[in-house]
Formats: structure tokens, C-alpha cells, sequence
């Protein structure tokens, strides 16, 4: 029994494509094929759809069956054979088990092309909603705002957060945040790393984009931008994200009290930037998010969204900067800010702090844990001084001097 060797696949795919002297996004281009989902295959991450899998074979010229290899039956498949059967039952069996791979990798093609779809159906979207709402029930929010509170959820939850600025290498985007876990003595702790580079509403997103990760139990994982629009699981998490923020149920709740009617399409454009300006200052989603939320409660139409979807949120001689400054200067000015932090929470910091205090860690390791957070221990009210013997050891070295005694 033959079947796809995605080693083959892989090594196929990048040795022709550099051969030809195309890049992942030349290559997109010709097949179709995002160019993330290239670099995908070409690590062996990702199963490329039938259609993909010609569109490839087309461009690159390769032929198809090469990259399936023979297989071993299973071990299940061992063992029925070694039954005292006939051999029409003998042929059967093959038959069978031919079939069952057969369909098998259907299966898989089927589930790997759903999966990075880049699309959501009404069955997820719904069961999103329920996530989003029974976590924000039994951590106390129904339909307030959850906004700067999101870092006591972590606290809660025993979520540990590591800040520090990453800065985008030339156009390509850091990734925005990740989750880590570290198991030991089978003690599981978990940690966000959060890039604060990004402005402070998307580092509101991204917490919450990850706790989607962390309550499906999607294990480690890192958020890149490029792969928020391409891939179903991040997809699903952004829409989390939102549903987390700002339930659909609040949203429209808030519309129909602002304007009186579910409905936002015959709404100036210049009303609807003020009424997103609230709301970001409110609920501390990024403005963008704010407008795929109202078009997906259907209150605004699709040459809306288009329009309001194309505003550059962050151009500070543009309306909606103007706008959201005079509505709220001093939340709008944080939010569209990057904080650039460094650190962890209090409560981690106390960590350091108590270990020190308990005699866990001397004065040197109590300095260095802090300075990784950017803290020092004088911000604590403690002075680490250096011994006499220390400076002394120092004096020498420096001077070149040798005080053993021939």
C-alpha cells in the first residue's frame, strides 16, 4: 500500500522551487497557494489539497505518484491477517484494509484543507460563543467591559506574563504574543510572552487571542500577524478574542440604545467613527476589530465595513486619531500607544522578592532575577552591598597582581 510521503513532499517542493528561482510568494502566486501554506509544506507541517497538490505538480513539474512511498500495514492489520482465514476472507480483509487507508487519507486531506481554510462556519462561530461567554461568566464579567482587568484574569487563572518589546525586522511583523508551558516534577506552569512594540489595544487582543489557546489546550503556541487571516485555529481565536472583549450580545445591545434601531446602514460615516471612538476607549478592542464586530452583528453594511475597514486608524493627522482624542484624550492616547515594557506582574515580582527574604536565593541571583524584569533590589528597599573580600578580589584581578606566595 502506497501513501504520501510528506518528507519527499517537502524536500521536492523546496529543492525545485529554488531550482526555478522562485520565492514562497512567486510560488503562491502561480499555484494559488498562500505563501505561508508554501513554507508549510515545505516543513512538513502542512497536507496540501488535491487541487493543490496538481497546482504544484503543474508548476514545478514533478510527478505526482513519486511522492508516495510504499507503507507497512498496520499492527492491527498483522493481526487479522494471522486469523485461519480463507482465502476469499484473506482477500477481503485486504480489500477492507485498502479501503480504510484509502478513505483515511481522504480524511486528513479533507481535515487539513478545512483547518486552514481561513474560514469559520455558524457551528464554530457558535461554540465560540459559548466559550467566550462561560469564561467571562465564571471569571465575574457578563457584559462589562473587561479592558485592563484582562491582566487580573491572568492572575486568576495562575497565567504568569512576560513583557518585552520586539521590534519588526524590516516589513515582516514580530509576532505578537505566545504561550509557553514548563513542566517539572509534574508541576505545569503556564506564561504569556507578550510583545509590548505593539500598541497597547493589540496587546489587549493578543492576551486575549491566547487565552483562546490556553482554554482549547492548544499547547505551546506563537501569534503571528501574517497567519491570523490563513489559518482556521487562528482565525477562531481572534474571533475569541473579540467575543471575549465585547460580547456580539453587548454590542448590539449598545447600538440599539445609541440609535434606537439594530440597524447602522443609514448612519453618517463621520456618526459611526465617533460611536467606534467610544467604544475603543470603552472596551479597549483596536478599532479594526470594533468594525468586523458591527459587521458581523450585521449593523453595518459591506461597502461600510470596506469603507471604515480602509481608515488608518493610527495616523494621527487622520479623523478617527482627531476623533478619538477629543472623545476620550487620555484612554484613546494609552491605547494607540506601544508601552514598550519590560517586566512581569506583581505578583511574580513578590515571587523574587519572598525568595530572597527566605534565604531561597542569595543577594546575587535576587540581582539578577530582578534586572531580567527591569527591576533592582533598591526599588524594594534593599542595597546590595559588595564585601571588603569582593573588592579586594577585584583590586587584584585588575591590577595583575598575584598575592600567592612563591
Amino acid at each position: 500500500m502506497k501513501t504520501l510521503s510528506t518528507k519527499k513532499l517537502a524536500e521536492a517542493i523546496k529543492s525545485l522551487r529554488e531550482e526555478k528561482g522562485y520565492t514562497k510568494e512567486e510560488l503562491g502566486n502561480l499555484t494559488g497557494i498562500n505563501r505561508i501554506m508554501i513554507g508549510r509544506i515545505e516543513r512538513e507541517d502542512f497536507i496540501p489539497s488535491i487541487v493543490q497538490f496538481e497546482a504544484l505538480s503543474n508548476v514545478l513539474g514533478f510527478d505526482l505518484t513519486e511522492m508516495f512511498v510504499e507503507k507497512e500495514r498496520p499492527n492491527s492489520f498483522v493481526a487479522l491477517r494471522s486469523e485461519a482465514l480463507s482465502d476469499s476472507e484473506k482477500e477481503g480483509v485486504d480489500k477492507l484494509f485498502t479501503m480504510m487507508l484509502s478513505l483515511r487519507q481522504q480524511i486528513q486531506l479533507r481535515r487539513s484543507f478545512e483547518n486552514e481554510s481561513g474560514q469559520a462556519n455558524e457551528v464554530q462561530i457558535d461554540e465560540i460563543r459559548k466559550l467566550a461567554g462561560e469564561k467571562r461568566r465564571s471569571l465575574g464579567f457578563v457584559e462589562t467591559p473587561i479592558a485592563n482587568d484582562i491582566f487580573t484574569i491572568l492572575d486568576k487563572l495562575d497565567i504568569m506574563l512576560l513583557e518585552y518589546p520586539i521590534e519588526p525586522d524590516g516589513d515582516k511583523p514580530a509576532f505578537s504574543a505566545a504561550i509557553m508551558y514548563s513542566e517539572e516534577n509534574d508541576n505545569k506552569l503556564t506564561f504569556f510572552g507578550l510583545n509590548t512594540a505593539d500598541y497597547y489595544d493589540k496587546q489587549i487582543f493578543a492576551i486575549a487571542h491566547e487565552l483562546y489557546h490556553y482554554f482549547t489546550k492548544s499547547g505551546s503556541h506563537l501569534s503571528r500577524p501574517e497567519d491570523e487571516e490563513s489559518s482556521l485555529i487562528e482565525v477562531m481565536a481572534n474571533r475569541f478574542a473579540a467575543e471575549f472583549l465585547l460580547p456580539e450580545t453587548a454590542l448590539e445591545s449598545i447600538v440599539l440604545d445609541e440609535f434606537k434601531t439594530s440597524s447602522l446602514k443609514k448612519v453618517q460615516h463621520k456618526a459611526l467613527l465617533r460611536f467606534i471612538a467610544r467604544l475603543h476607549c470603552t472596551w479597549w478592542l483596536p478599532y479594526r476589530s470594533l468594525v468586523k464586530r458591527l459587521h458581523e452583528i450585521e449593523a453595518i453594511s459591506s461597502e461600510q465595513y470596506t469603507e471604515l475597514y480602509a481608515v488608518n486608524e493610527r495616523d494621527l493627522e487622520g479623523e478617527y486619531v482627531k476623533t478619538g482624542l477629543a472623545i476620550n484624550k487620555e484612554e484613546f492616547h494609552k491605547l494607540n500607544k506601544p508601552t514598550k515594557n519590560i517586566g512581569t506582574s506583581p505578583n511574580e515580582i513578590e515571587i523574587i522578592i519572598r525568595n530572597f527574604e527566605d534565604n531561597l536565593i542569595d543577594e546575587d541571583k535576587f540581582a539578577e532575577a530582578l534586572s531580567l524584569f527591569n527591576k533592582t533590589p533598591d526599588e524594594f528597599g534593599y542595597e546590595i552591598k559588595v564585601s571588603q573580600d569582593d573588592i579586594d578580589e577585584l583590586d587584584v584581578f585588575f591590577s595583575g597582581e598575584d598575592d600567592d606566595e612563591d
